[in-house]
């Protein structure tokens, strides 16, 4: 109950936010980034406790080890987005050019370090289940989706106009240019496993354990879809393309702390999701 209620306030402010940055331009759009990392923060809190209930050495430890990797390491990637919007740049870093650069340019491959964490958390996810026995196979279906979306670079590539500059630089230049690329078949690799857990979380038939990991799944797709948004709407409308990636990112923190909060339920004996499906019970009750 708490979880859909947390779910229903996400998507109430989610909803006002948009039509917000929509009016209010900028100012809106900032504080619902910031809003965004809060949410964010929210769920960094909640998996460390989640994380403590394992012991080390377990497969679910070593997991959620990697998801809260990639909750800190993506917290810190937007405490610095945070700075440009609300002009906290450290003096230091702007007084000198090099880590101007480097602040700018380099420090975003924090997202590409976080993302590559998810990608072992969610590949944990997989080999964990394997592991109980739980056969869980995709289909053709499943596969032909893993192959549009591992096209999702050629739509960087067709965007390289409105994606490959930064309001932070002078000029573009091939380091950002090499850094879409990195993200955006990142991004790929995460929405193919996405799918995939999706697809074991249906093969589940429901149960507590089902609505973490749906929950995880869908905060990986939208991860990724946010970087097709971006890229398809920007030729179109760069406002348009900065709400849309927005949006994504606003259900991919409240997929995530829904996922996390469901976790936490699961720990403590509460039916936070309904019956607990047979060929899942083993992992819920742990």
């Amino acid at each position: 109950m708490i979880v859909r209620r947390a779910l229903i306030a996400c998507s109430l402010v989610g909803l006002a936010s948009l039509f917000a940055a929509g009016r209010a331009g900028d100012q809106g759009y900032s504080a619902w980034v910031a809003l965004t990392v809060v949410v964010e923060l929210l769920a960094l809190g909640v998996a460390a406790r989640v994380r403590q209930r394992f012991e080390p050495g377990e497969p679910s430890r070593i997991t959620w080890d990697l998801i809260v990797g990639f909750l800190a390491v993506r917290t810190l990637a937007q405490l610095r987005l945070l700075s440009f919007y609300f002009d906290f740049v450290p003096g230091f870093v702007e007084s000198s050019p090099s880590l101007t650069h480097i602040y700018t340019v380099w420090l975003r491959y924090l997202y590409t370090i976080a993302d590559l964490l998810m990608i072992g958390g969610l590949s944990s996810t997989i080999r964990s289940y394997r592991a109980l026995g739980l056969h869980f196979e995709l289909r053709g279906r499943d596969w032909a989706l893993i192959a549009v979306v591992a096209a999702m670079p050629l739509s960087v590539i067709a965007s390289r106009d409105q994606l490959w500059s930064d309001p932070h630089l002078a000029a573009p230049e091939i380091s950002l240019t090499i850094y879409r690329m990195v993200a955006a078949v990142v991004s790929a690799a995460i929405a193919a496993l996405s799918l995939a857990v999706l697809r074991f979380v249906q093969q589940m038939g429901g149960g507590q354990l089902a609505l973490v990991w749906g929950a995880i799944g869908a905060a990986g797709l939208a991860r990724a879809l946010s970087f097709v948004a971006l890229a398809l709407l920007s030729g179109i409308s760069p406002a348009a393309g900065d709400l849309a990636e927005q949006s994504m990112l606003w259900l991919f923190a409240s997929a995530w702390f829904a996922g996390v909060m469901w976790q936490w339920q699961i720990g403590r004996g509460r039916a936070g999701g309904g019956a607990i499906a047979p060929a899942t019970k083993r992992l819920d009750m742990r």
